[in-house]
C-alpha cells in the first residue's frame, strides 16, 4: 500500500469513528475525528502532487494554495477544514487546563 492509500484509509477510519462518536453523543471526540478525516485526505492529495508538509498548519496552508487557489477547490468546503482545526485546538486546550 502506498502513502496516498494509507492516508485515505486513515481518513476513512477517522470518518467512521466520527460517525460512531456522534451516535454515542461524544461530540468533542467527533470533532477531533472529523478534523483528522479531513486532514488525512488533504495530506493524501498533497502527496499526490509530490508535496510533503511537516505541520498541521503547513498542511492547511499548502492545501489552500495548491487546491483552492490553483485548482478551484470549493473555498467554503476548505473553510470547514480551518474551522475544524480551530475547534480541535480549542477543545484540546480546554481538556489540558
Amino acid at each position: 500500500m502506498d502513502e496516498i492509500d494509507l492516508q485515505f484509509n486513515k481518513a476513512l477510519s477517522d470518518l467512521k469513528s466520527s460517525q460512531i462518536n456522534i451516535q454515542t453523543e461524544q461530540f468533542e471526540t467527533s470533532i477531533n475525528r472529523s478534523y483528522y478525516a479531513v486532514f488525512h485526505s488533504a495530506v493524501a492529495l498533497l502527496i499526490k502532487k509530490g508535496i510533503h508538509t511537516k505541520t498541521h498548519s503547513g498542511t492547511i496552508s499548502e492545501f489552500g494554495k495548491q487546491y483552492v487557489h490553483l485548482d478551484n477547490f470549493n473555498k467554503e468546503i476548505f473553510d470547514i477544514f480551518s474551522e475544524l482545526e480551530e475547534l480541535r485546538e480549542m477543545l484540546t486546550t480546554m481538556f489540558l487546563e
